[in-house]
C-alpha cells in the first residue's frame, strides 16, 4: 500500500489531539480531586469546631448517644476517642461493638492532634467500616475529661464527582477529536493538494509533456517551490528546443556533405547516418540505434566499422560494389566513432 503524503499528517494531527486529551483527564482528575479535598477539610474543620461546641454543654453520660446525635446534624460519621487510643464512641457502630475495635492511638489524625496540631487530617480506608474517608480530629473535653474528636467524610462523593468530569471531559474531547480528525483530514489535504500537483506535473514532465503548469496555491513555501518548477520546466523547454534545433542543423549539414559519414555509438550501433552514406551502401532508410551488422551487407566495411569504435584513427581503402572508396575513422569523446 502507497502512503499517501496526506496521511502521516493527518494521523499525527490526530495522534496529538489524542494524546492531550489522554492526558487532560487525569491530570484533571487529580486537580480537581484536590480542590475538592480541600473543600472537604475546610467543611470537616467548620463541622469539628460545632462538634466541638455541642460537646462543651451537652451531657457526658451517653457519649454513644451524644456520637449519633452529632452525626445527625452533621451527617458525617463521629468518633470520641480517648487520649491513650480507646474508641468510646462511634456514630457508625453498634454499640455493643465499641469494646471490639482496635486501638486507635496509631491513626495518622490521632498522631496529628497528639503531636500538637490545632486540626489534624487524613485520608485512608477505615479498617472499622470498610470504606475510603477523609478524617479530620482536634482536641475537645467532655464532661470535664478531654478527648479526641474525629469526623469521617466518606471519600466517595469525591470520586463521584471526580468521575462526572472525567467521563465529561472524555466524552467532549472524543467529540473534539472528531471533529479534530475532520478539520486534520481537511487541512492534510488542502496542504497536499499542490504537492500532489507537483508529482502529476513531474511525471508529465517525464513523458515529455512541458506544456503543463503548476499551479502556485497560497503556501509560500510552495508557491516558491512551483514556481522552481515551472522554471526548471521553461528552461528545460528552452534547452531541448535548441539541441534540436542544433541537431537538425547538424543534420542538415551532413546530409550537404558529397562523402558518407556514418557516426557509431561505443557498441556499434548507427548513431547517425548522412544521404550520400546511405546511397553508397544503398539504403533508403536507417533504424536509429541499429546494429552496424544488420545495416552493412559488405564484410570488410562491416569489420572497418566495428574496428573503429574500439581502435583509434583507422584509416584505409576499401571496394564496395566496384567502387574504390577511401575511409578513415576518428573517435568522439562521449564514446564511439565517425568514419
Amino acid at each position: 500500500m502507497r502512503l499517501r503524503v496526506h496521511h502521516p499528517l493527518f494521523i499525527g494531527f490526530a495522534g496529538v489531539v489524542g494524546i492531550l486529551v489522554a492526558i487532560i483527564i487525569p491530570l484533571l482528575g487529580t486537580g480537581l480531586r484536590g480542590e475538592l479535598d480541600d473543600v472537604y477539610r475546610q467543611e470537616l474543620e467548620h463541622q469539628l469546631g460545632l462538634a466541638h461546641a455541642l460537646l462543651e454543654v451537652s451531657d457526658a453520660s451517653d457519649p454513644h448517644a451524644l456520637a449519633r446525635l452529632i452525626t445527625e446534624r452533621i451527617d458525617n460519621r463521629v468518633t470520641f476517642i480517648t487520649m491513650d487510643g480507646t474508641v468510646l464512641a462511634d456514630s457508625y457502630v453498634e454499640r455493643a461493638r465499641i469494646p471490639t475495635i482496635e486501638n486507635h492511638i496509631d491513626r495518622p489524625e490521632v498522631q496529628g492532634v497528639l503531636a500538637g496540631e490545632t486540626v489534624s487530617f487524613s485520608s485512608r480506608t477505615s479498617a472499622t467500616v470498610g470504606r475510603s474517608h477523609l478524617y479530620g480530629a482536634r482536641m475537645a473535653t467532655l464532661g470535664g475529661e478531654a478527648l479526641i474528636l474525629r469526623i469521617a467524610t466518606p471519600r466517595n462523593e469525591i470520586e463521584r464527582a471526580v468521575g462526572e468530569v472525567q467521563n465529561t471531559v472524555a466524552l467532549i474531547g472524543l467529540a473534539t477529536l472528531g471533529l479534530a480528525l475532520i478539520a486534520a483530514y481537511v487541512l492534510s489535504k488542502a496542504f497536499t493538494r499542490p504537492l500532489v500537483a507537483l508529482a502529476d506535473r513531474a511525471g508529465r514532465l517525464a513523458h515529455g509533456d512541458f506544456t503543463t503548469r503548476v499551479p502556485l496555491g497560497r503556501v509560500a513555501e510552495l508557491q516558491d517551490l512551483a514556481g522552481a518548477f515551472n522554471r526548471l520546466t521553461d528552461e528545460l523547454r528552452t534547452r531541448l528546443s535548441e539541441l534540436s534545433r542544433e541537431r537538425d542543423e547538424m543534420q542538415t549539414l551532413i546530409d550537404c556533405m558529397a562523402e558518407g559519414v556514418i557516426a557509431l555509438t561505443d557498441d556499434a550501433r548507427v548513431l547517425r547516418m548522412n544521404r550520400a552514406a546511405r546511397k553508397l551502401l544503398e539504403l533508403d532508410d536507417v533504424p536509429a540505434y541499429a546494429p552496424v551488422s544488420s545495416v552493412v551487407r559488405d564484410g570488410a566495411l562491416r569489420r572497418a566499422l566495428e574496428r573503429s569504435v574500439v581502435v583509434e584513427g583507422q584509416s584505409g581503402e576499401l571496394e564496395i560494389e566496384g567502387q574504390h572508396v577511401l575511409w578513415a575513422s576518428r573517435a568522439l569523446d562521449s564514446g564511439g566513432a565517425v568514419t
